[in-house]
């Protein structure tokens, strides 16, 4: 299956432009790829060249959501993987497996969040974090008054609009990712096995 957004040929400057956003995001080399052995764009980096006057604006946001003074980084992470297990972005995982891991997350616990289960063995703080971000992905209406006060108890008020940025952040990146669609013998194979997994 050819790429639904193929790199236009004279794409190097927006290639260079994604690996040094990435390089900061990830303070060095990113743990995933994000082309293809033809240099071609992939996940939700694909559709990018089509809108050239948006990726700069995007890389500054995502660059922003990143920084310690937005969420702490087991917190940012939970709030990306409650985001994922709703939008079932396989590429958002194959890039958030090793993050999670680096960020001392085990197996069992990555497992449990991209399946929409609060992990065991969290602080009050993350689980807090996890399941406030999973209900504002997954429900789509108001927080409510109860849960956004366990919220704001927990997180503050700065941790609560923090942790809002991160979903709303992700649920952007994961559209990307579903518009651009499946690769064909790629990420997505480990994500239909989690899910075939679930019903044994």
């Amino acid at each position: 299956m050819a790429s639904r957004f193929p790199t236009p040929s004279g794409e190097a400057s927006l290639r260079d432009v994604v690996s040094s956003a990435l390089d900061v995001l990830h303070h060095g080399p990113a743990p995933f790829e994000h082309e293809d052995a033809n240099g071609q764009l992939i996940g939700c980096y694909a559709s990018m060249p089509y809108t050239p006057h948006i990726a700069p604006a995007a890389f500054s946001l995502m660059q922003t959501i990143y920084t310690p003074a937005t969420l702490p980084a087991r917190l940012r992470q939970l709030g990306i993987l409650a985001v994922a297990s709703v939008y079932k972005a396989p590429y958002v995982l194959y890039c958030h497996t090793p993050v999670s891991e680096k960020l001392g997350f085990s197996e069992q616990q990555f497992r449990d969040a991209v399946d929409g289960v609060t992990p065991q063995s969290l602080s009050d703080s993350e689980s807090v974090a996890f399941e406030t971000a999973l209900k504002l992905a997954r429900d789509r209406h108001a927080l409510s008054d109860e849960d956004f006060a366990r919220a704001e108890t927990v997180l503050g008020k700065e941790g609560v609009a923090g942790l809002a940025n991160v979903v709303a952040g992700y649920v952007y990146v994961c559209i990307l990712v579903n518009v651009a669609g499946p690769r064909p013998g790629g990420w997505e194979q480990g994500s239909e096995q989690r899910e075939a997994e679930k019903k044994v």
